[in-house]
């Protein structure tokens, strides 16, 4: 194989360095809320100064020492950094097609804490998913004992599930439960 010029792999990585650290400044999720594609933006570029900096590594060692083998490891090296740096991202992506439950939200507590609001009975047809990767959504089917105020309910179940749970986008149904209406009364 060609031998590598150690020389120009060292200046190529400079301006490499140079270029991915203004596009991994420009792509920095500043206000946290730009979503999946500026971070898979960022981790791609980040991915890039890193390997970047290999290079220069690999050009060094070739250009003082004769080592061109460091050439290929390196390679190798950034190869399992662009795995390891998008697995997260493939993960996230997965999780949104596949209409995951979010990793942070816990359904059964979820279920507890909404049955804990007065006047609630009963939760049915509960189904948590994630919309993107900073916004969830949330169905639910719930039984209100008759006495129950159904805005006051509604209320505080949407309270407690957009400051806990982060969900934002709900469809709760409620239901009365009326068996207990037409229940003979014993005395």
């Amino acid at each position: 194989p060609e031998h590598v010029k150690g020389l120009g792999v060292m200046a190529v990585a400079c301006v490499g360095i140079a270029v991915n650290s203004f596009a991994a400044w420009m792509t920095t999720d500043r206000g946290g809320g730009r979503g999946m594609a500026v971070r898979a933006a960022f981790v791609h570029v980040v991915s890039d100064l890193v390997g970047s900096f290999g290079v220069l590594i690999a050009g060094a060692l070739v250009y003082f020492t004769g080592w061109w083998e460091a050439d290929p490891a390196v390679s190798i090296l950034i190869g399992a950094l662009v795995l390891f740096s998008s697995w997260g991202l493939v993960r996230d992506g997965v999780d949104i097609l596949m209409e995951s439950v979010p990793a942070h939200i816990d359904v059964e507590q979820l279920r507890c804490d909404l049955l804990a609001i007065e006047g609630a009975e009963e939760l049915h047809d509960l189904h948590v998913w994630c919309l993107t990767t900073r916004e969830y959504a949330l169905s639910a089917h719930c039984v209100v004992t008759a006495q129950a105020d159904q805005d006051r309910v509604l209320s505080d179940m949407s309270r407690l599930l957009q400051t806990k749970f982060d969900i934002h986008h709900l469809t709760l149904q409620l239901e009365r439960d009326n068996r207990r209406e037409h229940e003979p009364e014993h005395f």
